[in-house]
């Protein structure tokens, strides 16, 4: 039945009767594990401390803090407001594909079988899903933009500045969970107004079943910032990157290690983290050195006073 009450719709951007979409699908709390982790779940709020990277006049970068946001604790019980018709046309269509596409593994624990147009679907309907989640965030924590809404609502597509990774875990964690990490990489001669300029970067998981999706979004004006942005576990065996680019490939591979998945949800942190492994001051070509050096086995210390004695 169609509410009497209307919105503005945040995707496809029309006036209609309002909708609920779960923001972590509802067909999902059959898979496997999700019965005994949503038993007597609430669908609490609590807040979320986010910051980001500015880049100053001479291209070196800067730390900021900005207001938490209040965000969902367990989102498979939280809704947000869209039009009914998106939420029964375009939105409805997706998950009913996503639903076939997973029967086989959810049902009777059958290998899927992924061409590049079933990865394209999984990273489409995965990505409906972060921007549905990140609408519960202030509007300038949310790293989608309001052309990146109307798009996937006329023509549901991944997103050309995105990168996506698929996983299979047996951590709880992965079995059900969806969120999303916005930051702010400014490149401008003037630091921006933090209350009202919105975080253009960012980072999300979804987890069903012990299927396990990451994105990273980079900046539009600036898309080599991936190389900053990727996480080190994105190179961990059995970690398979499925946008762009996607080639044919199955569905589950042996499980990843616990620390694998660990290190994935906590990349958001570990990039505040990387602050320390000298990012502020450094250009974009300073920093993927810092990083390269990093992952070869390079202490943190060591490269803070080397990095710090060249500045």
């Amino acid at each position: 039945m169609k509410s009497k009450v209307e919105i503005d719709c945040p995707f496809c951007g029309n006036r209609g009767p309002r909708s609920k979409e779960h923001v972590w699908a509802q067909w999902m709390r059959s898979a496997p594990g999700a019965k005994e982790l949503l038993h007597d779940a609430k669908g609490n709020q609590i807040s979320l401390e986010h910051g980001g990277l500015v880049k100053d006049a001479f291209g070196r970068y800067e730390a900021i803090d900005r207001d938490p946001s209040k965000v969902a604790e367990l989102l498979p019980h939280v809704t947000v407001w869209v039009c009914d018709s998106c939420n029964s046309g375009w939105m409805s269509q997706l998950e009913d594909n996503a639903k076939k596409l997973f029967a086989p593994y959810f049902v009777a624990g059958w290998p899927i079988g992924l061409t590049p147009e079933r990865l394209a679907l999984l990273a489409t309907w995965a990505t409906k899903s972060w921007m549905a989640y990140a609408l519960l965030s202030d509007p300038e924590a949310n790293p989608f933009t309001t052309e990146e809404y109307r798009s996937m609502a006329a023509s549901p597509a991944p997103l050309a500045r995105s990168r996506l990774w698929l996983l299979h875990s047996h951590a709880p964690t992965a079995y059900v969970g969806i969120g999303v990490a916005g930051t702010l990489i400014t490149f401008g001669e003037a630091t921006p107004d933090l209350a009202t300029t919105q975080n253009n970067a960012g980072f999300g998981y979804l987890a069903t079943g012990g299927m396990v999706l990451f994105i990273a979004l980079a900046p539009h004006d600036h898309l080599e910032a991936h190389e900053l942005l990727e996480p080190f576990a994105a190179q961990a065996d059995g970690v398979q990157r499925i946008w762009p680019a996607p080639t044919e490939q199955l569905f589950p591979e042996p499980a990843v290690p616990d620390e694998v998945m660990s290190d994935f949800l906590g990349w958001p942190d570990q990039m505040e983290e990387m602050l320390d492994l000298p990012v502020v001051g450094l250009t974009d070509e300073e920093v993927l050195q810092v990083r390269r050096e990093f992952q070869a086995g390079a202490e943190p210390s060591e490269l803070r006073e080397r990095w710090s004695q060249d500045q």
